[in-house]
């Protein structure tokens, strides 16, 4: 595996990461995320395949037919959540 460190310049502060990802595919292992106003949040990855096994699982249900996005007054992020 490779696992890579770093820290992200974030409009409320520093953050500090740490991602951990396959040496082939680069498929990702675990992350985790630390801000001093919210703490650690880490996200572990498990069962991961190369590909997709089901792509029919891609298409949307029925009822999404007619639905309409909402207005959002600021875009929202994994990131911007920090």
């Amino acid at each position: 595996v490779n696992t890579w460190v770093g820290e992200l310049h974030m409009r409320n502060g520093t953050a500090k990461y740490m991602s951990t990802v396959t040496e082939f595919g680069c498929i990702p292992v675990t992350t985790l995320f630390h801000t001093e106003e919210r703490g650690w949040v880490v996200s572990s990855f498990f069962n991961n395949v190369v590909g997709i096994t089901d792509p029919d699982l891609l298409i949307p249900p029925s009822f999404c037919k007619n639905a309409e996005l909402e207005n959002e007054e600021e875009t929202v992020t994994f990131f911007s959540l920090f």
